[in-house]
């Protein structure tokens, strides 16, 4: 009768359960059943799923939604009331901001990261009025959308806070080699 152990050397050990049994995996699973534990060396997360953003998904996210935003706000000028045209022009500003910022974001990042964190205050507080506008007449959808959009811009802040930190501590990298 064959085990109910398969041993593979290319794929690892698996148990019974199907779990992978290699060094790596181990380490892997401990760290994430490690519940409040702080960052390993490298960086990596412990204890939970924690996203760590590169100035290069930063810059691509900030330039999509800058063209995104700039385009559908864009598309709400015709026909719509005074508010809504205020709404709109906003919304056109603020995406063009993120476009310029996901453009000039390594540079910004080493010198000032102060336009950065603005206009991603600026986007915090057109989700607050949404929020509001949404819970006043009653539009649940608009009122997720503004959770969402809120959790979305602190978690902005958060990385555009932690990349200026690491650019401001390591001058000898230039802008634009930085990952």
């Amino acid at each position: 009768m064959a085990s109910s152990l398969t041993t593979w050397p290319w794929l690892g050990s698996r148990t019974p359960h199907g779990l992978d049994e290699t060094p790596d995996a181990r380490r892997l699973w401990a760290r994430l059943r490690t519940p409040g534990a702080r960052s390993g060396e490298h960086g990596e997360a412990r204890g939970g799923f924690v996203l760590k953003e590169t100035v290069k998904s930063l810059r691509l996210y900030f330039i999509v939604i800058g063209v995104i935003s700039g385009l559908l706000s864009a598309s709400l000028l015709p026909g719509t009331s005074s508010f809504g045209v205020l709404f709109a022009v906003i919304g056109i500003v603020l995406g063009a901001g993120f476009l310029y910022v996901g453009i000039r974001l390594p540079v910004l990042l080493a010198t000032r990261s102060t336009p950065i964190l603005v206009l991603v205050y600026a986007n915090m507080a057109m989700y607050v009025v949404s929020g509001v506008s949404s819970l006043s007449s009653g539009n649940t959808r608009g009122q997720v959308q503004a959770a969402i959009g809120l959790g979305i811009s602190a978690y902005l802040v958060s990385n555009v806070k932690r990349l200026a930190a690491e650019a401001a501590a390591d001058p000898a990298t230039p802008p634009a080699e930085r990952s």
